[in-house]
């Protein structure tokens, strides 16, 4: 449900992080689910989510506007973002979409190998829990 152009992906990407945020907040009460603790999963994953997809779906209308844009504005930003902005400027707004890497809580964490910055993910109190008393 994400109405994002498909170019970069960013549409799929969304769902996959729907579906991890979704399944993290799922997981915290899945061994006692009752109607007030799925509500409250549902609505801790809307909070964590609802900002993100919509920084996204904003971002895909500003470029849909800047490739597709007919307005004689639109073409002044496309001949301003598209020819004179500095690459730094460019790979900045890339790695600001990137920086969100949420994992499966309930899943071993995977070794951090790169050089960028990654956003911390809240950690999930019943792994942690599980993990403890199984050793």
């Amino acid at each position: 449900c994400h109405k994002m152009l498909p170019n970069a992906g960013r549409g799929a990407v969304n769902a996959m992080l729907d579906a991890v945020i979704l399944a993290n907040s799922l997981y915290e009460i899945a061994k006692d689910a009752t109607y007030a603790n799925i509500s409250s999963a549902f609505e801790e994953y809307y909070t964590e989510r609802f900002p993100q997809a919509k920084a996204d779906l904003e971002s895909s209308k500003r470029v849909a506007s800047l490739v597709s844009g007919q307005t004689w504005k639109d073409g002044i930003m496309r001949k301003i973002i598209l020819d004179l902005m500095p690459s730094s400027l460019t790979k900045a707004a890339v790695v600001k979409t990137i920086v969100y890497r949420p994992q499966a809580s309930f899943l071993p964490k995977i070794e951090y190998r790169g050089s960028g910055r990654v956003d911390p993910q809240k950690e999930s109190k019943r792994y942690f829990q599980e993990k403890v008393t199984a050793v």
